[in-house]
């Protein structure tokens, strides 16, 4: 049976072509899918299958049978004795968590495990979605303010995704560690930091515990607080200055 094992929230990225059937060479192809994005998977010119023809997606090295099952399968809509239809993934099935690992999509016939005839299966690695966003509120704050810092679109989100700040030019990988961080375990969210000192500085989105960078945001600054003893003495000068244009 292809009964998937369970495996929530999973997020991909691929596009590729897969073979067909007895009588003419099919072709299955994967549109391009991101993070928290559902898979599409269309074939077209395939003569002489079933109704039972299938799609599975496996995870890279392994080999379908009984004793595998797909992490996903479905029957395309319409059925394998048409010429072309299609089937899609949930939008769960792939998430940041699996980014980097490798999976294979396979065209099957008639509810058994051996591949429609031709070119039939497809390997393809798991990205991430183009299309998240982070961002400081400000390009420049006093080193008292609290800087405020927005993501979005962070389909893929699973619970230990994190934001890192780091000096200008840090590329994120453990050594040397973030300035501040905490989590992002929400799509689209904001966190608040303190207490950063006076520089330049990254902010990122970083996918599950780990350093893959899901977006990175424009460099911030922080600048020293103006001290309120400077402050008086700028106060005292224009005093004095104004005294002496009066003739004081």
């Amino acid at each position: 049976m292809r009964i998937p094992s369970i495996k929530p929230f999973l997020c991909l990225a691929v596009a590729a072509a897969l073979g067909a059937s007895q009588l003419q060479a099919a072709t299955l192809s994967l549109g391009p899918v991101w993070a928290g994005s559902s898979l599409t998977a269309t074939f077209s010119n395939h003569t002489g299958g079933t109704t039972k023809d299938w799609i599975g997606i496996y995870k890279g090295g392994q080999t379908p049978g009984s004793s595998t099952p797909s992490t996903w399968w479905a029957y395309p809509s319409p059925n394998g004795t048409n010429a072309t239809g299609s089937a899609t993934t949930p939008a769960t099935l792939f998430n940041n968590s699996q980014i980097g690992t490798s999976w294979f999509a396979r065209f099957f016939s008639n509810d058994g495990y051996g591949a429609v005839t031709g070119d039939t299966t497809v390997s393809f690695v798991i990205g991430s979605s183009p299309n998240i966003t982070i961002a400081a509120d400000k390009s420049i704050y006093d080193s008292s303010e609290t800087i405020s810092i927005a993501w979005s679109n962070n389909a893929g989100v699973v619970p230990k995704d994190w934001i890192g700040i780091y000096p200008t030019g840090t590329t994120p990988d453990g050594d040397p560690v973030s300035t501040a961080w905490s989590y992002a375990t929400t799509s689209s969210g904001n966190k608040t930091f303190t207490g950063l000192a006076p520089g330049s500085y990254d902010v990122f989105l970083l996918a599950n515990d780990g350093y893959y960078q899901l977006a990175k945001g424009q460099s911030f600054q922080v600048v020293p607080e103006t001290s309120s003893l400077v402050l008086g003495s700028l106060s005292l000068g224009a005093i004095i200055l104004r005294r002496r244009r009066a003739g004081v």
